[in-house]
Order: C-alpha cells, then structure tokens, then sequence
C-alpha cells in the first residue's frame, strides 16, 4: 500500500532565468563534503555504483592509482586514497556486487585490469589482458562486465588494424591467448578512442577515423564479445563526437551535430531531426529522455542551448532553452529517470566560479542553478543518487558530496528469524517532484510508522533498536503487505511531493521506519536511517 505525505511551503517555484551565469559568486563547499584526496592530487576521477556501495578511483600526475570507497552512497568515506598499482593511464571502472574492476594501461605492454572479489577490501595485482599488445600512445582502455564476463577494448596502432578486443569469461582472473580485431584496415590510421555502449550482455562500440576518408564507424557482439561484426558499418562520412545509449535506443552524434538512431540494437539507423542545435557538444538518455546540449557558434560570446526530448528523439521542445555565454567552458549532459543536468566547467580561473551545474526537473521545460562548487565534475547513478566531485580555481582538492539522493546511516534492529528490516529511497528528491520511501523485509501484514524530520541524526537507544531521528517528528501510519506475521515478507511504500519551493533545495529529509513484531522482545523492528538530500 501507499501513502502520500506533503512537505510545507507556501512559495511555489516557477523557473529561473540564468543570464548571469558565468558571474554568480562561488557557493561554500557544503558541510558533508569529503576530501577524497588528503595528500595527493588527481589527474582523473571514474566512479562505479553497487546498490549503496561506491567506488572511486583517480591517477596521481605521478601515476599512481588511487581508491576510495563509501558503503552509504557517498555520504561517508572511510576509505580514501589506498594506492592500488602504477600506470600511464586510468580507464574505466566497474562492479557488480562484490567484484570491482578497474582498466588501467602501460605503454609497451598494453591494457591491465586490477580486480577487488570482496567490494574493495582486498585487491588482486593487476592481470595483462593482451598478450599481443606492445604500443598504446593514448590509452584509456574501455571496460564493460556482465556477471563474469568482462570486456576491454583499447586503441591501438598495430598489424591489421587499431581497433582491439578481448574477453574473459572468470571475473578477470584469465584473458583470451588472441585479441578480437574490431578494425581491421591500415594500422597507420588516426582515430579516435573508441566509445563503448554496454546493455547488458550487447556490446556497442564506435569510433571516429580522422584520415581521409572520414567517418564514424560502429562494430556490435550480441553474445557478451564472443562474437563481433565480420567488419565495422559505416555511420556517416564525418567523425564521431558522442554516442549514447539506454534499453534499445542509440543515439550518435557526429562533428556536423547530425544525429542518427537505431531503435532495434544497432541494426538499422535513422537520421534525426528538429531539435534546432547545429553545433552539439554533448548528448545523455536515461530511458526515453534525451538531453542534448550545444552552442549557435564556434566563436564568442558563445550562447549555450539546452535541448530535451522524452520520447528517444521523436519529438523536441519547440525552442531551445538558452544560456547566454560570453567564457570558455566546456558542456557535459547528465540524466537521471526524472532529471536532466548540465554541467559548465570554466576552462579559465580568472573568474572565482569554476563551474556549475543547473537542473531541469521538467526535462527542458525550465532550469534552476544548483548551490555548491562544480569545478571537477559531475556524476549521476542510473537511479537518480548524484555525487559531485569538485576542485577549487587553481586548487588540487578533490571534494564529494551527496547531491541529490538518498544515502543510509546506522543500523536496523532484527526480527523474527533475524530478519533486519530495510529502508530505501526512489527516484530523485527533487522539488517539485514525488519521490518514494520502500520499506522491506519486515513482518507480513503488519502495522508500523514512518518517521520523518529534517532535523540533524542523533543516535541513541530506543528499547533492543536504535533511533535516529529527533524532533520534530512527523509520523505517517503504514501497513505492510504479504501473510499476517511472516518474517521479512512484509513491504509498504510511502510517497513524498516536495514542493516548487527554491527554498527546499538544499535541505535533507531523515527517515526511519519501525513496523510491529510480537516474535521480539520490544514488540517491533526498526530499519536504518535514511537521509534523502533535496535539491
């Protein structure tokens, strides 16, 4: 069952102009900020997500690979800067459950992946994928998992092509004796590195040759990299710039902003039109909805056009929105299931401002500038939980914070066979929008109450649990579904409408649930804390 319970406000929000934005003072770091890197700088950041788990890894100037972990969704790190190997470049990061991986390269002996079995506790020495490998000029190997299966593909000048493959099928632990040629042609030909699609167990990869005659190029395996395309399709005769993807939707984009899409994995493509940018710089999809940024020019004052679309690129907003733009910046697209994101990253420091993100919770319709210092970066999860990593002008620091999301703290109290309830958020706690508390594995058919405040955590004891939670307190009855007074099947779902109120953003709603079960000796079970960071 459902129920529905309403922050106060009276001030509705309406949209906010952004002319000015490349003036607006720098906004203090916020409190709950971490500083992932004590002692070293960071060249590079890759972030991976399991459930609440994160994992991130940066590369020192010196070349040193740096780790750090958070179990709550970035609210905490107690891990930070545990040095992992040596390398000339970072690639990408990945995990699935209790196996991370990271795609890491050395000049002259190619790509190598470093592997965590136990969500990052203990490390393997890193494992050479290519036995052929012997010259990477540029490499920033592509990693994909799916289970056990793991894929790299790498750039790479060589006999018979540039274009490289190869797979493992045991978590990294052993690699193929041959690599997979995805282009073969002249091993002379400048491209570009190649971008890697991942959906599953499909495999979409592309990239840009530079030599005459230029074109994007595209290469597929259907069967987790076991098999690939005889030969790579041509896309169009002009270089790659972004390419995306989300179900069975991909999204291409060239140099010219042409895009073209392929609606039943990758097999046939279709140009698209209407949405009035000439000059794309980027383009993100979550689902249906695609964000697409881009500028009128190439030279300043340079406006920078945000375009949206929630139907895969079928349809546009009837008008760009537009950032007037008179700085150097460079323009990152990021969505989630019920946002769109920008990110401005200011190529000069002569300004205090080196970056900042604005939001549409409305895909386009309107954009609202977010408090707090975007200078490094933005990240997004595919279900909505945001961490942003921030440098200061001129400045080496490395700072993450919980944006937008929810985030857990301390711990529940168990029930009938043990049974630990849990509690967990849905969708963005956004204003202006709806999002959902879950609470699970508690008693069947069962009576409990949701506790929420805006007021910091406490801890203290409250009978056998703990609770978290301090006045104000507003409490919202629930009741679990599932068979009357079976342990651990019962679930409820409570809804939250934040209001347009700018005034909201920025606050964090707490919650705790506790459901009744006579088995205990209390008569109920509590879950952890949830904290849901409101923007």
């Amino acid at each position: 069952m459902a129920q529905d319970i309403r922050v106060n406000s009276t001030q509705m929000w309406r949209g906010m102009p952004f002319a000015l934005i490349g003036t607006v003072c720098s906004a203090q770091i916020p409190d709950h900020a971490v500083l992932l890197n004590p002692t070293a700088p960071l060249d590079s950041i890759r972030i991976a997500r399991s459930g609440p788990e994160l994992h991130a890894v940066g590369r020192t100037p010196a070349g040193f690979i740096h780790y750090a972990r958070s179990v709550d969704g970035g609210r905490t790190w107690p891990v930070r800067e545990l040095p992992l190997a040596w390398a000339q470049a970072l690639g990408d990061v990945v995990t699935d459950g209790p196996d991370v991986h990271i795609a890491v390269s050395v000049w002259w002996a190619g790509p190598f992946v470093i592997s965590s079995r136990d969500r990052g506790a203990t490390w393997t020495p890193g494992v050479r994928v290519s036995q052929d490998s012997n010259s990477m000029t540029a490499p920033e190997p592509r990693l994909h998992q799916a289970g056990q299966v793991l894929n790299v593909v790498w750039r790479e000048q060589r006999a018979g092509g540039a274009v490289w493959a190869n797979r493992s099928t045991d978590g990294g632990r052993t690699w193929q004796a041959q690599d997979q040629q995805l282009g073969p042609g002249a091993a002379t030909a400048l491209i570009t590195e190649p971008i890697v699609v991942a959906l599953g167990a499909e495999m979409h990869v592309f990239w840009a040759r530079l030599t005459a005659p230029p074109a994007t190029l595209y290469q597929r395996s259907i069967d987790g990299g076991a098999t690939w395309l005889p030969a790579p399709r041509e896309l169009s005769p002009v270089p790659l710039l972004r390419a995306v993807g989300d179900l069975n939707l991909l999204l291409v984009v060239d140099t010219d902003g042409q895009i073209r899409r392929s609606n039943d994995r990758g097999i046939t493509w279709s140009a698209v039109g209407g949405h009035g940018i000439t000059h794309v710089a980027d383009l993100a999809i979550t689902g249906p909805h695609v964000l697409l940024v881009g500028r009128r020019g190439t030279s300043l004052p340079n406006d920078v056009l945000l375009q949206s679309s929630n139907d895969g690129g079928d349809s546009w907003l009837a008008v760009p929105y537009s950032v007037p733009q008179w700085r150097s910046v460079a323009v990152t697209a990021r969505t989630t299931i019920d946002a769109g994101f920008v990110h401005f990253a200011f190529t000069s420091d002569q300004l205090p401002l080196p970056g900042v993100v604005i939001q549409t919770d409305d895909f386009g319709a309107h954009w609202r500038l977010l408090d707090g210092d975007a200078g490094r970066g933005l990240w997004t999860a595919p279900d909505g939980a945001l961490v942003l990593a921030k440098t200061g002008a001129n400045g080496t620091d490395v700072r993450a914070w919980v944006l937008e999301g929810h985030t857990h703290a301390g711990v529940g109290s168990a029930g009938g066979g043990g049974h630990v309830p849990w509690l967990v958020g849905g969708r963005l706690a956004g204003i202006g929008r709806r999002f959902f508390l879950v609470i699970g594995g508690a008693p069947g058919g069962s009576v409990g109450g949701l506790f929420t405040s805006f007021q910091p955590l406490v801890d203290q004891p409250f009978g056998g649990a703990r609770l978290y939670l301090q006045q104000p307190i507003v409490t919202t009855p629930l009741l679990t579904n599932g068979g009357v007074g079976v342990p651990a099947v019962g679930m409820a779902e409570v809804l939250i409408a934040v209001p347009n109120d700018p005034a909201i953003a920025g606050q964090v709603l707490r919650s705790q649930a506790f459901v009744l079960d006579p088995t205990v000796g209390d008569g109920y079970v509590a879950t952890p804390a949830l904290e849901s960071w409101v923007r």
